[in-house]
């Protein structure tokens, strides 16, 4: 609900992980599904024309916009694997 989101934001950022903080705050920011966000590289990401390509099991992929927020969490992130986020059991 609108007038919970100013708490759910404010708890997501104080998560001490980076990479979990940007992941839930680019999942409610893109309306991605949580596999979807999961398998996203970092070439899927163009800085250029703004836009993600996402990849699902249904329409194949898809491109939707890459706002500036986004982008900002994006690239905070390390860019040691070749996933945006990498699964929790990583190193």
């Amino acid at each position: 609900m609108r007038g919970q989101l100013t708490v759910w934001f404010a708890a997501v950022r104080a998560i001490g992980n980076a990479g979990i903080s940007a992941y839930l705050q680019t999942l409610l920011l893109t309306g991605a599904r949580p596999g979807e966000l999961l398998g996203l590289r970092w070439d899927d990401m163009n800085v250029q024309w703004h836009g993600l390509t996402i990849r699902d099991k249904v329409e194949g992929e898809r491109v939707i916009p890459l706002t500036p927020y986004v982008h900002h969490l994006l690239a905070g992130l390390p860019g040691v694997a070749a996933t945006c986020f990498r699964p929790p059991t990583s190193p």
